[in-house]
């Protein structure tokens, strides 16, 4: 028994909507539920084990990025361009204008994360984000945000006592 069996019953708008979630090709939502009902259980703990593997990865991603490790930031990187591969596994099946977008727009994530964070050596490295961010800390840093503001008393330029 089909599992569009019920929807294809006398009453018209069954039919229509039957036929709409099939698809024209046999490539619609109820096509992909009777793939999805009728795999293999070694299948299902393949596909059951590499999400296990991918919630791990962020676990420790997040923990990383929580306690402001550089590693972290290389594993997002990883874990985001792992995204890729099916992104262009689906586009060699077929191209449509919603999976170009998708690839586009996290190749984007991708080149913005090795911008941003500065990583494999872009933009001086972690040497360069590490001297940034001590610009960045400290009275000095209070000071250029308000430059019109008088100067804290007894403080220097790195935040420390004159």
């Amino acid at each position: 028994m089909s599992f569009a069996a019920p929807f294809t019953g006398s009453w018209t708008p069954c039919r229509t909507l039957s036929a709409d979630l099939a698809g024209h090709r046999g490539d619609g939502v109820l096509t992909d539920l009777q793939k999805a009902f009728a795999t293999r259980n070694s299948t299902l703990w393949v596909v059951g084990l590499v999400l296990a593997g991918y919630a791990v990865l962020e676990a420790v991603e997040a923990v990383g990025l929580w306690r402001g490790r550089r590693w972290a930031e290389y594993l997002t990187l990883v874990a985001t361009a792992i995204l890729l591969v099916p992104e262009i596994y689906e586009l060699s099946r077929r191209i449509t204008a919603t999976r170009i977008i998708a690839l586009i727009i996290n190749v984007a994530v991708v080149v913005y994360l090795l911008i941003a964070k500065r990583l494999f050596g872009l933009r001086g490295g972690g040497r360069a984000l590490a001297a940034e961010r001590e610009h960045d800390n400290g009275w000095g840093s209070v000071e250029r945000v308000f430059p019109g503001a008088p100067a804290v008393q007894g403080r220097n330029d790195e935040g420390t006592d004159s």
